[in-house]
């Protein structure tokens, strides 16, 4: 059964998007089945993999309104690992607003994530930034939250709000949600405030919360999502690509010491 990850932010251009993209390309370099879920209106990651509108009918916005099953709406990509999920099409705003209302139906699409984890090792999920029903949804699906932040003060101030969300939510909704970690993105050098931010970070929350991995700021992502390709899948040689790389390696290794750990416990050897 696959291991599903909300990816969540309370401030946009975090690089969420990002980092769902090529995540979830890294694992599928990584040869693990890997699903991408888009819960995001804006269609981002649809974009960021080369779909069009035209490409597909329909989306999540359909599933919760019982039109169409999970399974209908799985897309190929260019890796025979990577599968996705849009959100939708949306002609105008209120289309859209009827979208965050059906992320109030919880159960709904758990139940329809559930009917899908055999199909995948890994499923992430995409999110509206901010506190929205979008991003308590995919946390109800989730086992866990990657939180991207980007190394800016201001972004640093918005941290404490989504882990407070994320704390609401398990005690609320989903009481096995935990967090995979805090991913530090768009770190650049020349930018004194980026590594005031990296060191408070690293002082203020303990080591197992934050991703050893550091993710720069590069143009790679920009160019490689206009072309509708990850950078992981674009140039898996550049230092972004290969950081996105780093991250899975981080995440699978962690995953293993938790089976590792479940096998060897007093319960499981009854």
């Amino acid at each position: 059964m696959g291991k599903t990850f909300a990816i969540v932010s309370q401030k946009g251009g975090s690089g969420k998007t990002t980092t769902t993209l090529n995540l979830g390309a890294a694992f599928a370099v990584r040869k693990l089945r890997t699903l991408i879920i888009d819960l995001d209106p804006q269609g981002g990651s649809a974009f960021g993999l080369g779909f069009k509108p035209s490409d597909y009918e329909y989306g999540v916005a359909d599933l919760l309104q019982d039109k169409v099953g999970i399974r209908d709406l799985l897309l190929s990509t260019e890796s025979p690992y990577l599968r996705f999920i849009p959100a939708g099409n949306f002609n105008n705003v209120a289309e859209i607003d009827r979208f965050h209302n059906l992320g109030k139906r919880l159960s709904l699409l758990r139940r329809a994530v559930m009917g899908i984890r055999d199909l995948c090792d890994i499923i992430l999920f995409d999110t509206p930034p901010g506190e929205n029903s979008l991003s308590v949804s995919a946390m109800n699906c989730a086992d866990s939250v990657v939180i991207p932040l980007q190394c800016e003060p201001l972004a640093l101030r918005t941290l404490p709000q989504i882990l407070r969300l994320v704390r609401e939510v398990k005690s609320k909704v989903n009481p096995a949600l935990g967090i995979e970690g805090v991913l530090l993105t768009m770190y650049d050098v020349r930018y004194g405030f980026t590594e005031q931010v990296t060191e408070q970070v690293w002082r203020n929350f303990p080591r197992e919360l934050v991703f050893e991995t550091i993710i720069p700021r590069r143009e790679d992502f920009s160019k490689a999502f206009i072309q509708g390709h990850p950078a992981v899948f674009e140039n898996p040689l550049s230092p972004a690509s290969l950081a996105y790389l780093q991250l899975a390696d981080e995440i699978i290794a962690k995953l293993a010491r938790e089976v590792e750990s479940e096998s060897t416990s007093p319960i499981a050897s009854l």
